[in-house]
């Protein structure tokens, strides 16, 4: 492709009919070295796009490279993603980016969805001290970034106090989350956030917050509804996970402000923290309940015995019910929340469609780990072929989602963590769960019973 996009790559005197001299062969080369592409202007747009398509990364660094033509196209490709919470140490890459800014700084409009991260201790357990409160060119990279439709900001993980953050870094993101092509926001391991800033959160599309804790004492306000703000569709997909319930009260608080609910999706990861849970009952009563169409529960692994469940039958409109499912609970059994949250729903007629189990630390019976032919236990073996696999537990939740309540039920999918799916693929998996006979009731009504194995980087909350 390269190749037709630079006319001097290819060129020889074998291809230009008579025999040139040296000298006229050396102007041509200038000639072809400096002179526009061959191809029609409104064609170099469209193969760079369909490179960045194919994520070649190489070829569209050629193409900068190539004519100067390519480069404005390519590097709005190259920088649009820019993820500063991938490698460490971060502040290094942070440095990297800050100082190609200050030499060209019109990539930070190429920049659409930016992710910071802080430096936190390792998988070693060795520590590395937080760069964000104390960046002194974190301010001014982020004020180069114009164009904004995403940003991520995960804080050290022994939780950052928002007032310990330096006052220009602190405009510097206030002023991204005022941007009006900003979509979505993502905030990781914060307190003392202000509630009057997470009320202009609510106006965005997407908001994610993990561990933030609003501050206690600022007093907060909705001063017009949020649906006046023509510029933002409203808040359509919310996922709290380890917040305060303080926090979960002023988003609350918010969107009741709204002349209509616009929340599809609600992802909620509960705490030990008492009055979470009464929080996002409320929340779920309130107006914004009424609109909610997909709902996840995602407690953390390591809490083994999660917080009391969630009264989700004010979620009249639910399609997509997502569960995790942690195997490593053996306090009242793995599936104890989620027949609750099933039987809550069968108590009368649903609209559910879908409903997903997200399995952590689940221990398929070792002969589907290993090669041979697949074979049924023979009579006499224990209906607990492997630790934590419970047959009969498993055939009581087929029943319990065999009820008739669940009439519009098209799909139930299983999805194996990778803490799940060691030595185990795909298929494997799929056949373990056919060959014990599990969920034989839904396959006779018709409904799709999928197994499918979760690659490393792809987790639940």
């Amino acid at each position: 492709m390269l190749r037709f996009l630079n006319p001097s790559w290819g060129s020889s005197s074998r291809y230009g009919g008579a025999k040139k001299s040296s000298d006229d062969q050396s102007k041509l080369g200038y000639a072809n070295a400096t002179s526009a592409p061959i191809l029609p202007p409104e064609l170099i747009d469209p193969i760079i796009d369909e490179v960045a398509r194919s994520q070649d990364i190489q070829s569209l660094r050629a193409c900068c490279l190539a004519h100067s033509t390519f480069v404005f196209r390519s590097q709005s490709h190259l920088f649009k993603t820019v993820d500063l919470d991938k490698w460490s140490p971060r502040e290094k890459y942070h440095r990297r980016f800050h100082n190609l800014l200050l030499t060209s700084p019109h990539l930070g409009a190429h920049v659409r969805d930016f992710r910071l991260g802080d430096d936190s201790e390792d998988d070693y357990g060795r520590d590395a001290s937080p760069w964000i409160t104390t960046s002194t060119t974190l301010a001014h990279t982020l004020t180069l970034l114009c164009r904004l439709e995403s940003i991520s900001i995960s804080f050290n993980s022994e939780l950052t106090d928002w007032h310990a953050i330096p006052s220009p870094t602190r405009c510097a993101i206030t002023r991204i989350f005022s941007l009006q092509t900003l979509r979505a926001v993502s905030l990781d391991f914060i307190s003392s956030f202000p509630p009057q800033l997470l009320v202009t959160l609510t106006r965005l599309p997407c908001l994610a917050l993990s561990n933030v804790d609003v501050d206690e004492s600022a007093p907060f306000y909705v001063d017009r509804p949020i649906s006046t703000f023509s510029e933002n569709p409203g808040l359509q997909s919310l996922v709290v996970k380890g917040t305060s319930p303080r926090t979960v009260q002023v988003i609350a608080y918010s969107l009741g402000a709204t002349h209509s609910s616009t929340l599809r999706k609600l992802s909620v990861g509960p705490t030990f923290e008492a009055g979470f849970c009464e929080a996002v009952c409320d929340l779920l009563k309130s107006k914004a309940g009424g609109s909610i169409s997909s709902f996840e529960w995602m407690p953390p692994a390591h809490l083994v015995i999660p917080s009391a469940p969630l009264d989700i039958t004010p979620l009249t409109r639910l399609r997509c019910l997502k569960l995790l499912i942690n195997f490593h609970n053996s306090h009242k059994g793995p599936f104890a929340q989620a027949i609750c949250f099933l039987s809550q729903l069968a108590s009368e007629y649903n609209q559910v469609q879908r409903i997903s189990f997200e399995c952590h630390f689940l221990q398929l019976p070792c002969r589907f780990n290993t090669g041979g032919i697949l074979r049924r236990e023979s009579s006499t073996s224990s209906t607990k072929p492997a630790s934590g696999f419970d047959v009969d537990t498993w055939h009581y939740l087929d029943r319990v989602l065999s009820h008739p309540a669940f009439k519009e039920l098209k799909t139930v999918k299983f999805e194996l963590a990778p803490s799940s799916s060691v030595d185990i693929d795909h298929f494997r998996a799929e056949m373990a769960f056919k060959d014990l006979g599990l969920f034989t009731a839904l396959r006779e009504k018709g409904i799709n019973v999928v197994v499918q194995v979760q690659s490393a980087t792809k987790l639940g909350l």
